[in-house]
């Protein structure tokens, strides 16, 4: 039997993770074994310390000094007393002193520097077969995916994108607009991990409902029109398991059929990729025991009646990267 998955190793999944700041994030993290990751952080400082970092983890991922944008110009990058909140765009004043702890958005420094787009940079460094995207920039992630439109067009299978439902930084696009542009690229929203805030005139302690200020948005290709036809049985492999791998098993087997279908994958590569795919279901121990948080989450204390000033959805995908992590290895280490 030719193992499918063994080619995960030769040709591994390669992540582009725009606004790197805080290092590789879930779920990606748990994969190094399958997955190069290309990271971009504006902040030199910043960029030397995670790739000293991961030269002592001898991980797969390097970071790039690079300010992305559009285009090639000369920026200002504003550094803010929190250094997560950094832009190249300006805070805006009139939104955020309505909220608790909008100091953390006041501008320590002004560095200038030059940007350049996604597609000049993977082209310069002869960077190809990009599987997924991950942008995190603080207001001008829809400029970052407007300069990527060759990749995206092409190789790009999925996206992370934080999406803002307010104007935190001054002229910044919001999530209508990202999710427009994506859409028209053939792309199609799957998860959206909300933010809520609730303003400083109540205390921090006082249960009310805050407001939606921005989401953590994922999204999938769904349009492959005639491209479908130079997908490669690799490739093939790599999108079933970025599905999977962020919960969609659904999605996942929609693809292995697709796939089946137009010659990717035969039906022996269609019966190990199902493998990938199952997952036990859950007992009636474990059902009621859910229901019951569920229960306390959402009737005790409702979604969105915050105890603190800010609460999030929360993506719940332990659950998946547990089962992977297990799976993958057993697959790819079985014998040929």
């Amino acid at each position: 039997m030719n193992n499918i998955f063994n080619e995960l190793k030769k040709e591994k999944i390669i992540c582009v993770d725009v606004g790197a700041r805080w290092g590789i994030a879930e779920p990606w993290i748990h994969f190094g074994d399958i997955v190069n990751i290309i990271g971009f952080e504006p902040d030199e400082t910043e960029c030397k310390k995670l790739n000293a970092q991961i030269r002592e983890k001898d991980l797969l991922i390097k970071y790039l000094p690079t300010a992305l944008s559009f285009e090639k110009e000369e920026r200002t990058l504003n550094i803010t007393k929190s250094p997560g909140c950094s832009s190249l765009l300006k805070p805006n004043r009139k939104i955020l002193n309505q909220f608790p702890d909008f100091e953390r958005f006041n501008i320590v420094n002004k560095i200038q520097l030059n940007t350049n787009s996604l597609d000049s940079v993977l082209e310069e460094n002869r960077i190809e077969n990009i599987d997924f995207i991950k942008v995190d920039t603080q207001g001008t992630e829809l400029d970052i995916l407007q300069g990527s439109e060759k990749v995206l067009s092409k190789d790009v299978f999925g996206i992370a994108v934080e999406v803002e439902f307010v104007q935190l930084y001054e002229g910044q696009p919001l999530f209508s607009d990202v999710d427009r542009y994506l859409r028209e690229k053939g792309f199609t929203l799957f998860d959206l991990n909300r933010h809520r805030w609730k303003r400083k005139n109540v205390p921090t302690n006082m249960p009310c409902r805050g407001q939606i200020i921005f989401g953590d948005a994922l999204y999938f290709r769904t349009c492959f029109g005639e491209g479908i036809k130079s997908i490669s049985r690799t490739k093939g492999l790599k999108m079933i398991f970025m599905a999977a791998l962020h919960g969609y098993y659904d999605y996942g087997r929609c693809l292995n059929e697709l796939f089946l279908e137009y010659g990717i994958f035969n039906q022996e590569d269609k019966n190990q990729i199902e493998q990938l795919l199952y997952i036990k279901p859950i007992s009636q121990v474990k059902r009621v025991t859910g229901l019951f948080k569920r229960f306390v989450v959402n009737v005790l204390r409702p979604r969105g009646i915050q105890n603190d000033w800010a609460d999030s959805d929360g993506f719940e995908t332990g659950i998946y990267i547990n089962d992977l992590k297990t799976k993958i290895s057993k697959l790819i280490n079985e014998d040929s």
